[in-house]
């Protein structure tokens, strides 16, 4: 008994090493194992009067599948033959073999695998020497006895590793008949426990991944394409649903299943309504001089003058006057022009009105040549300063009309600013509405900005 406490003991501390570190087993289908073993064998049936002692030796196997599999055994204890086991009685040693082969049941949990066990084979007694009677008993055991042996039983394997577990057994050792001839008790079948702890080796089989199909249409996920397919969408082989006329929407949202090859489709697989295209515009030509404003290197040439194909005026005589609107125009290049490039001999001093639209601050085209003659006599002039006004008809508050007609003065400086004038050289004020009695004039010519030059 204090073995069999050892082995206890022993066993109870590996089950504990093996629960810090579980692993899935890795019994499959193909896979071979060794198992050696350390076991203490008992007699629980006494007709055989074998004595408790250790055994040891291998169980190996290999698996058909991971629940089945076929099992091997090869074993050896030390035990005592006594017919009597009184003090002083007779004790013979002997060597206990055992070796046969039978099936096995897998029942994996995880990184733990319970089995059953069921085997036959042979049982052998080897004595040191033959017994011919003992203690005055009518008992005969030769050198060698064998004897037909079925061992039974169940046992765990706990993996540490995919290929590598402890292993449990607990088993019977069942004799068709004792080993002992002649006795009073004649050849009995016997019964003696097999107490184990081991090592299993298992190696071989490969470990199957489950194939993950999730949209259950089919195909696995590694294969499919269209994963995420709606439950009983027919699909094709690449798990992509069926689209019969190829429009880009799968059957079982097409509404309209049959639309022709090359058809521009909707949602919902229906042919799309084409609009009619919008005829096209001109390009926008800003000073209105031929010249698409894309391709115009002057966007601001005035009325009338005579462009080159990048929308420059031409200048023949050099005066500063573009053609067309050049009155003058062979000028000689000493002379200073007026606006119309025509000689001069002081400059013109005038005043311009740029009328409005109703509550617009925004210079109309049509004024575009007006302001351009202003910025030329500037440049000529430098010495003259501009006082811009601007004004607004009756209709609105005088908070919000003095507003309007700042913006329009603003407005007309900005322009002749980007043509070139100097920003010192201008004075703008918003007088708000025109200083006239209503009624007087025409609104429209009420909203103006007067521009004036002054020395």
């Amino acid at each position: 008994m204090r073995n069999l406490t050892k082995v206890l003991l022993t066993a109870g501390f590996l089950v504990f090493l093996a629960a810090l570190q579980p692993a899935r087993a890795n019994h499959g289908a193909g896979s071979v194992y060794l198992s050696p073993v350390l076991d203490h064998w008992m007699e629980y049936q006494t007709p055989n009067l074998l004595d408790d002692g250790p055994m040891w030796g291998t169980r190996f196997g290999i698996d058909l599948c991971s629940f089945f599999g076929v099992e091997g055994f090869a074993l050896r204890g030390i035990t005592e033959v006594s017919p009597d086991d009184r003090p002083g009685a007779t004790h013979v040693n002997a060597l206990y073999d055992a070796f046969g082969a039978g099936a096995r049941l897998n029942i994996p949990i995880g990184s733990a695998v319970p089995f059953l066990n069921l085997a036959a084979g042979k049982a052998m007694m080897r004595l040191d020497y033959p017994v011919s009677r003992i203690n005055n008993m009518p008992v005969s055991v030769a050198g060698k006895e064998t004897r037909n042996l079925i061992v039974y039983g169940a046992g765990l394997e706990y993996f540490l590793h995919r290929n590598v577990g402890l292993r449990f057994d607990v088993f019977d050792h069942y004799l068709d008949r004792d080993f002992m001839n002649g006795d009073r008790r004649g050849n009995r079948k016997t019964h003696n426990w097999e107490f184990g702890v081991g090592v299993t080796l298992l190696a071989g089989a490969r470990e199957r991944a489950k194939v993950r199909d999730s949209d259950g249409d089919g195909v696995p996920d590694e294969a499919d394409r269209c994963p995420g397919t709606p439950a009983g969408v027919e699909v094709y082989s690449n798990g992509c649903p069926i689209d019969s006329d190829r429009d880009g929407v799968p059957d079982y949202l097409d509404r309209c299943p049959d639309t022709p090859p090359g058809t521009e489709v909707d949602q919902q697989g229906c042919e799309v309504e084409k609009k009619p295209e919008p005829a096209p515009q001109p390009p926008a030509d800003s000073d209105g001089d031929g010249v698409p404003d894309e391709r115009d290197q002057e966007p601001y040439t005035p009325e009338g003058a005579t462009v080159d194909a990048g929308g420059r005026a031409l200048d023949a005589d050099g005066d500063g006057v573009p053609d067309g609107i050049d009155r003058c125009p062979d000028t000689p290049p000493s002379l200073a022009v007026d606006a119309r490039g025509c000689p001069k001999a002081e400059p013109e001093l005038f005043t311009v009105r740029v009328f409005f639209e109703v509550n617009r601050a925004g210079v109309r085209p049509g004024f575009f040549g007006e302001l351009n003659r202003v910025i030329g006599l500037m440049k000529e002039n430098p010495k003259v300063v501009l006082e811009i006004v601007g004004y607004t008809d009756h209709v609105g508050t005088a908070a919000d009309n003095v507003k309007l007609s700042q913006r329009r003065a603003r407005a007309v400086r900005d322009y002749l600013i980007t043509g070139g004038v100097d920003p010192g050289r201008v004075e703008i004020a918003g007088a708000g509405e025109y200083p006239l009695e209503k009624g007087r004039l025409d609104s429209a010519r009420q909203r103006c900005v007067v521009v004036r030059f002054r020395r």
